[in-house]
């Protein structure tokens, strides 16, 4: 019995040694690989602002002619609130999804009038 107490101290430390050596032999030189970063250009406020006023437009003049929208109004509200945080590349997504809902045309109305009070 008094064989086996020095015998397994020995292995414990042999396996304590081998699990931490590897750290050990690496700590001097630590490598990082470098960061995979998904760049994609935001855009400048002042192109957010030109889209939400584009859309904002159309907006009022489909409502001017009797059309509403609740899902580009939705979208269109997000993307104020996301401009007005300073979160542009999600103002401009919503302000896509908002032109996207919108109708690209819409009988008897062109250009803010009505057709009927142009001639």
């Amino acid at each position: 019995m008094n064989i086996f107490k020095p015998a397994l101290a020995a292995v414990t430390a042999i396996g304590l040694f081998g699990v931490t050596a590897p750290a050990w032999s690496q700590s001097g030189t630590v490598t990082h690989d470098p960061m995979i970063v998904d760049a994609e250009v935001m855009p400048t406020p002042q192109e957010v602002q030109t889209q939400l006023n584009s859309v904002g437009d159309r907006l009022r003049n489909d409502e001017l002619a009797s059309f509403y929208s609740p899902a580009a109004e939705n979208h269109y509200l997000e993307a104020e609130r996301d401009f007005k945080f300073g979160q542009y590349d999600r103002a401009e997504h919503d302000a896509q999804a908002a032109a996207a809902s919108l109708p690209r045309h819409i009988p008897n109305w062109q250009g803010g009038m009505p057709v009927s009070q142009r001639n």
